[in-house]
This record gives structure tokens, C-alpha cells and sequence, in this order.
């Protein structure tokens, strides 16, 4: 089963490592990554990930006025990946996916949902800034 995962980052380089690595363990078979003006080096990591078969990477360049995230889903609707895959997710890098069946993994949740179901509501739980008033160089899940 292909899963794909789909998300908009701009200058998200010290949580991309984190994120993809959830999304690998969790049953994500393909990343499709899309940034845009970005300045702090997530481009840079995100090519080398990408080199390395971890990801696809697109950079958009977007106008004035205009959504980059809109844009991404757009052109994520059109792209080869999304056409191949069984189910797609689109989360952000700050969004980590939690499951509570058999392994945690999202082949574990598409399994407990009937054959017939074509899409699954993923509540969010809201943490806020859990005390944290400045940068700390460590994982999100820690």
C-alpha cells in the first residue's frame, strides 16, 4: 500500500529530519515536500534528502497575494505521486501523526476502517507553546 504525505514548509530546516523520520515510521511511503522562500537552509537539506531517494522536492515560486499552500495542493493533485498512491495525507511539519492501533502505524488504522471507506477524519489535539518561549535545538516528540 502507498501512502503518500504531502506538505508546504518555508524555513523549517531544524524540524524536517524529525518529521520525515515520523512520517517514514509511521507507513509513508512517498513525501511530497513543497517550499517557497526560504532562507534558513531547508532547501539545501531538502535537496539532499531528496538526492538520497528520502523525498521529492519542489520549490514554487509564488507571487505576491498568492497562497503558497493553496498552490501546493493544486499542483499536488496533479502530480504522478499522488496518482500512484491508495491514500494521501497533507500535514504540516509541526503536525505529527499519532495512532493508538497495533503498531501505530497508518496501515494499522486503514485496516480497522471498513473496505469501502475512502477517507478519515484525524482530529487535532492543540498542545500550545507548553512553556517554551525560545528555540530549543531538540526533537518536537521528545
Amino acid at each position: 500500500m502507498r501512502i503518500l504525505a504531502v506538505t508546504t514548509l518555508r524555513n523549517e530546516a531544524p524540524f524536517v529530519v524529525e518529521w520525515v523520520a515520523h512520517m517514514r515510521a509511521i507507513g509513508v511511503t512517498d513525501l511530497l515536500v513543497y517550499t517557497n522562500d526560504c532562507d534558513d537552509g531547508t532547501d539545501q537539506l531538502l535537496a539532499v534528502l531528496a538526492r538520497h531517494g528520502v523525498l521529492h522536492h519542489i520549490v514554487q515560486k509564488m507571487p505576491q497575494g498568492i497562497s503558497p499552500q493553496w498552490q501546493a495542493l493544486k499542483a499536488a493533485w496533479r502530480h504522478p505521486l499522488r496518482k500512484l498512491c491508495d491514500w494521501a495525507v497533507v500535514c504540516d511539519v509541526d503536525e505529527f501523526i499519532n495512532v493508538h492501533l497495533g503498531a501505530g502505524s497508518l496501515h494499522d488504522l486503514i485496516s480497522a476502517v471498513p473496505e469501502q471507506t475512502d477517507a478519515i477524519a484525524m482530529p487535532w489535539r492543540l498542545f500550545g507553546n507548553a512553556g517554551i518561549d525560545r528555540f530549543e535545538d531538540r526533537p518536537v516528540t521528545l
